[in-house]
């Protein structure tokens, strides 16, 4: 038999999941958003800083705005809502900020855009630990070393903008199918649930 604490642990548990099998299309579209930009960057390296600063801003602050929209449906869902809330406030402020000031040194860019990833990967590394991502954990965290891994390149070694846009491709590269396949998986067990 279930205790109260149990009980009440699997009842969020389900209401997550439903949260989830409901945007399964959001997190593939953030994956598929992840990838275009990704190839973007490999195949124009070239771009200018200018053009460059202002994608990548724009999909921080859309990034964000997804991060938050998924906190607030996922409130009644247990302490996931914060974690979402609180990366997608930091998305937005970092984005709008690289918006608002496109001309900053390129290092102050590296160290945000470091800080953030960080931010990102533990973030991404509670949610797979705690169960927030039921379907993909092994997923959430691995993508969550990765963002560590590059966000700790970025923070110790602030390199050239040449070397981050193709760190930043690499993520993108192999975030965004981890993103297509956490949402796929969703998918599937959303139909498991309706037959």
């Amino acid at each position: 038999m279930l205790s109260t604490f149990n009980l009440y642990l699997v009842l969020i548990m389900d209401k997550t999941q439903d949260f989830y099998r409901d945007i399964w299309w959001l997190v593939v579209l953030r994956g598929v958003v992840l990838i275009l930009l990704g190839l973007a960057f490999l195949i124009s390296p070239g771009i200018t800083l200018g053009i460059l600063l202002i994608f990548l801003a724009i999909y921080v602050v859309l990034d964000g705005i997804f991060q938050i929209i998924e906190g607030i449906a996922s409130i009644s869902g247990g302490n996931h809502w914060v974690l979402a809330l609180l990366l997608g406030i930091a998305e937005i402020v970092v984005g709008l900020y690289v918006i608002r000031n496109p001309g900053i040194a390129i290092i102050t860019l590296v160290y945000l855009i470091g800080a953030l990833f960080v931010i990102r990967g533990i973030i991404d590394i509670v949610r797979g630990v705690m169960g927030y991502e039921t379907n993909s954990r092994l997923l959430a965290i691995i993508a969550g070393l990765f963002a560590i891994a590059v966000g700790a390149l970025l923070l110790y070694e602030p390199i050239s903008f040449a070397v981050l846009i193709w760190i930043y491709a690499l993520f993108a590269l192999v975030a965004g199918p981890l993103l297509i396949a956490a949402g796929l998986s969703l998918r599937s067990v959303s139909r498991k649930d309706v037959e």
